[in-house]
């Protein structure tokens, strides 16, 4: 009689280790190179639209490193339109940087902001980046539309204590 050791089941069950272990093995490699890559930092791109015609400010000055969501107050005296995505950013050394979304999906909602009417618009920081945030000094930056001037990216600015 012949040989029982290379059956098509054990050749079966060896690939599907094999499948496995390549499967986890680019896992781990993704997860080191994502986690090395937040260490580069991206200076901002955004000029920040500084008129008196839009105002955006953090309803507080400063939070508490674990905060879930920052509210914002708009005012402006033309009619804005705008997007539910946005851009946390933080300063170093007098310099503004990008901060690394962990999840970069947001809801296609557009909003309204009527001329001469305060607007209070909620951003859900720990959907989109990774918290605890270190203490610093921060803003998130909202592009902003109208007829009047185009489109232009304001800043609310806090600190996390």
């Amino acid at each position: 009689m012949g040989k029982s050791g290379g059956g098509p089941i054990r050749k079966r069950w060896t690939f599907s280790i094999i499948t496995i272990l390549i499967i986890v093995s680019i896992c781990i490699v993704i997860g080191v190179v994502g986690r090395n890559s937040s260490k580069v930092l991206h200076p901002s791109n955004y000029e920040i639209y500084t008129a008196d015609t839009i105002k955006m400010e953090a309803e507080e000055q400063a939070y508490s490193s674990n905060i879930a969501s920052i509210k914002t107050i708009v005012t402006s005296s033309v009619e804005l339109g705008y997007g539910m995505d946005f851009e946390l950013e933080f300063c170093k050394d007098g310099r503004w940087y990008t901060m690394e979304m962990k999840d970069t999906s947001f809801i296609s909602l557009t909003g309204i902001i009527a001329a001469g009417t305060p607007h209070e618009i909620d951003y859900h920081i720990h959907d989109h980046y990774r918290t605890p945030l270190k203490a610093g000094r921060y803003r998130i930056v909202q592009e902003f539309s109208s007829e009047e001037l185009g489109i232009c990216y304001c800043a609310a600015e806090f600190v996390i204590q």
